[in-house]
Order: structure tokens, then sequence, then C-alpha cells
């Protein structure tokens, strides 16, 4: 079995390359797209020819040029396997191109694949069926020995540049400046000036996340949506405490400044080892785990053999013109204004916001 990535470079740290490392971990092997090849070139047929299935992460789509692509690989064959991980949902329910897409995949037969139950209800709700699947998390190892909590208690902030607000930035903000006597650690934000603050340390993006975490008692992660994030897993897995906005496992749970104040002034006061989280996730999310569930549902789809398959999408494909004509439209559609969103789109308001780019989702959006 050989899988072909598309739809995020590999570059290690998007879910697709977590994923690829995860699977080559696992004996299969994995190839990248590079995205040079029109749909219609047999170089591109060379390559479906070359692998069993496809793994798609995208997020935006204003123009069908992947479409047609994936179709050609449905002639083929090939099985399309698309993985959602949390702000490709929101493009999916919010913005109407990105909703069409989504939908014209379950004419090809595509299995939808999410790393929660929350977003398998929120893509039922836009006409996409899917299933979870446990998200592929790096460095998850019950054999791996965690520190021991730091003697300064400290808490660690996750706040890109590009999507600080999607991600809490005042929020945090906030924080720091009520919690004067409480060390921080920020990650990922490269735009903001922290200096003034002696209790504060900005990092920007570090390559070991680890040793990051080993200097950290908590995570505190106010976001507007989230899917099942890889940053809070690790944290539990080193046997670190997790203050979120979505009801995850062993996490406490507080969205505003006051309720999250006094969720670490608790944990200031006696936070312990947080032996049962670390259980959890070792139990369920240790990498060779997940990596071997998203392996074995993969080759469920393709048990038929690749004549059946090929027979299958063939049929699949021809159909699929009829109900989609319009996915040979050269048309780029445009992105939604902030105004014509709705009041409970606040969370998809603030990725339009931080987006610098019409038709490519970053990969530190996704599931950090």
């Amino acid at each position: 079995m050989r899988v072909l990535f598309t739809g995020e470079p590999d570059n290690g740290t998007s879910p697709s390359s977590q994923n690829a490392a995860a699977l080559a971990s696992v004996g299969v092997p994995a190839l990248f797209d590079d995205d040079r090849y029109g749909w219609r070139s047999r170089s591109w047929q060379e390559t479906c020819d070359d692998c069993d299935a496809i793994h798609l992460v995208t997020y935006s789509q204003c123009h069908w040029v992947l479409l047609r692509k994936l179709w050609r690989a449905r002639m083929r064959g090939v099985q399309i396997v698309r993985y959602w991980v949390g702000s490709d949902v929101l493009w999916a329910r919010w913005h109407a191109p990105s909703r069409r897409f989504a939908q014209a995949l379950g004419n090809l037969g595509t299995l939808n694949l999410a790393v929660a139950d929350h977003l398998v209800d929120e893509l039922s709700a836009v006409g996409v069926q899917a299933e979870t699947v446990p998200v592929i998390t790096p460095h998850v190892s019950a054999d791996a020995e965690p520190h021991p909590l730091p003697k300064e208690f400290t808490v660690l902030c996750y706040l890109p540049t590009r999507r600080r607000a999607f991600y809490g930035g005042p929020v945090i903000d906030r924080l720091i400046r009520e919690l004067p006597d409480v060390r921080f650690i920020i990650l990922g934000d490269q735009g903001t000036d922290y200096s003034r603050f002696d209790h504060v340390e900005s990092l920007g993006y570090v390559e070991d996340l680890p040793r990051t975490i080993g200097r950290s008692t908590v995570h505190v992660r106010p976001t507007l949506h989230d899917g099942m994030p890889r940053m809070v897993l690790e944290m539990l897995s080193h046997g670190r405490h997790a203050v979120t906005s979505y009801p995850y496992p062993h996490c406490q749970q507080a969205k505003d400044v006051e309720s999250i104040c006094r969720v670490l002034k608790r944990l200031r006061r006696g936070a312990e080892f947080n032996l049962k989280g670390r259980e959890w996730v070792c139990d369920n999310f240790a990498t060779s785990l997940t990596a071997g569930c998203l392996r074995d549902r993969i080759a469920q789809c393709l048990a038929p053999g690749r004549t059946a398959l090929r027979r299958t999408g063939k049929w699949q494909a021809t159909q699929f013109f009829t109900r989609c004509p319009w996915v040979l439209s050269r048309r780029v559609e445009r992105l939604p204004a902030a105004d014509e969103l709705p009041s409970e789109a606040e969370s998809f308001r603030l990725i339009l916001q931080g987006s610098g780019e019409c038709h490519k989702e970053s990969a530190e959006v996704a599931n950090p």
C-alpha cells in the first residue's frame, strides 16, 4: 500500500507531514504531490497509478483544479481519504465553495475521517458524513519518561502570529496583565513585543517542543474552535495540565478570563503531576497506535482490490460530472466579506481576518 499526500506541504509540522511520517513508521510508504502537474497530464496519471490512496487535508477552496485532479485519480481506482483536523471544518461550514467541494467529494466515494466527535457532528450538519479516528500526535509514547513539574508555576500558550485572535490572543494578553506574579511562555507569536513584561518569555517557533513542555506546568488554550489539539495531548502525555475551551478529558474547561484565572490560581496553590491525563493519552494516542488505526482504516477501503476499485471509481467518476458539472468551471470563487457572515461564525471571521492568502490555509492553523 502506497499513500499520496496532497493539499499540504511536507514541512515537518503540518498534519499531512505528521501522518506521512507516522504511516512510514508502520510500514506504509508515502509520497507527496508537488502540485506541478495538471489533472490532464500523463505525469499525474502515472503518479496515480503509483499509489493506492490519496490522503487529503485542505482548507479554503476557491477553484476546482484540485477537485478535477481527484476525479482523475478516482477514474484510475485510487481511494480518496479526506482527513479533517479543525479549521477546515469551519471552511466547510461558512464558505460556500469549500462546502460544495466537500460535498462533491462524497459523489466520488471519499472516506472522511475527523479527529474528534464534535467535528463529525459539525460536518454532518453540512451534509458531509465522517467517522472519528484518533489524531496522530508525535512524541507520545508510554516508554518516554516525563520530567517532574517545574519548581516555578509556568503557563504555556500558543499564539501563531497570523491567528492571534483565533487562538485567544486578547484573553491571554489580559491574563498576562492580571497575573503579574505568574510566569508565561508564549510560542508562535513573532509580532508582539513582550519585553515590557518581566514574567513573559516569548520563544517564537521552537523545534524541541518536548523540552519547552518540560519547563511548563499548564497549557492555556482559549480558542474559539478546535479539533483534538496535539499540543494539549503532548502536555498531558508529560503529566502537565491544560485549560481548554472544549471539554477534553483530564483538562480544565474555561473560556473567559475570569474563569481561567480561577483555574490557574487553584492549580498554582497545589498542582500535582497529572498522572491520569498521562495514562489516558498514552493508552489512546501513542503514535504507534494512532498510526496503526489510520493504516488499518485505509487498508479496509482497499480490500476489494485495485481492479474492483478501478471499476467502481470509473462509475462514480462518470456520474460525478452529471451531478457536478460546475467542476469544469475556471471561475475563481471569492471569499465572503465579514459583514456577510452570521454572528455565530465569529471563529471563521477571525480566520479570514488573519489570512494572508485566499487559496490556501496555513498548516499552523490546522491542529498544533
